[in-house]
């Protein structure tokens, strides 16, 4: 009994394997080598915190890359340095990490009227 449960054991860990291997195959045929130059603009990936509004949105319509930043030099190897840092002067973070957007100015403005009510729309950039 005991052989019996090794051989199923090892039968099901084969399968899973060769369906890993297939996915990987499937995954792979889309996958491509992304090579950047200096010059060209680049948007990073932002991974946020669960639970932390950083950027605009929590949940579902969250920003999942930031910038347009220009790569200004090619290194083989990272190496830490301060210069690389960009700082953002106008961005301040509150205790929590969350980030309080400001308005710049009011686009547009509309009323959307309803049945019972009207609703002032804004647009600000």
């Amino acid at each position: 009994m005991v052989q019996e449960n090794i051989d199923v054991v090892a039968q099901i860990s084969k399968r899973i394997k060769e369906a890993q291997d297939r996915q990987k195959s499937y995954t792979d045929k889309r996958r491509r080598e992304l090579t950047f130059e200096v010059g060209d603009k680049v948007f990073l990936r932002v991974s946020p915190m669960k639970g932390m509004v950083r950027f605009h949105k929590r949940g579902k319509l969250r920003l999942r890359f930031i910038g347009l930043f220009e790569i200004l030099e090619k290194l083989r190897k990272y190496v830490y340095d301060l210069n690389h840092v960009i700082s953002y002067d106008d961005l301040t973070f509150e205790p929590d990490l969350g980030y309080v957007e400001k308005p710049v100015c009011i686009s547009d403005r509309k009323i959307q009227v309803l049945r019972n009510k009207e609703i002032l729309m804004v647009k600000v950039i």
